[in-house]
């Protein structure tokens, strides 16, 4: 059984109607979703559970931020039928608002917090490293996703 692993796919796997799903799981724990099978005249839509970080930080909110999507839009899947709870109309228009927060603004809403110093420093260090301006929320935020530096404050 173990050398079955070992054997290449037949080249019709993927059209067998038997299976909703197919996909490729690599050694590191990455995988690709190859194909979905809808049932004749049925839905193709399939429930992931977005789980992806960068270190320790849940990337669900700072890519929808950042990007206008969930970190699977990179792959063209789509929000549709609700997160923990809240509506794809209300989630879009957090994603709008948080996305248009000006970065001046923030510094400015914490000035009188135990957190505005390290806040101040952030925003100035990667205005110092980035070659375009950033100005709200989205642009930091995008900029610190594709950015590697090591930290320190």
């Amino acid at each position: 059984m173990d050398n079955e692993w070992n054997k290449p796919l037949a080249n019709h796997v993927i059209d067998l109607q038997t299976h909703l799903l197919h996909g490729l799981i690599h050694c590191n724990g990455f995988g690709h979703l190859l194909c979905i099978n809808g049932i004749e005249g049925g839905s193709k839509k399939i429930t992931v559970e977005d789980v992806s970080k960068k270190r320790s930080m849940d990337l669900r909110l700072l890519y929808g931020v950042a990007y206008g999507h969930s970190w699977f839009g990179k792959w063209g899947y789509k929000f549709c039928c609700g997160s923990f709870g809240v509506a794809e109309y209300n989630y879009n228009k957090a994603i709008e608002i948080l996305s248009s927060l000006e970065l001046d603004q923030i510094i400015q809403d914490f000035s009188n917090t135990d957190q505005c110093r390290d806040i101040k420093q952030i925003i100035r260090h990667c205005r110092n490293m980035s070659e375009t301006q950033l100005v709200t929320i989205k642009d930091l935020l995008r900029f610190m996703l594709t950015v590697k530096f090591n930290f320190v404050l």
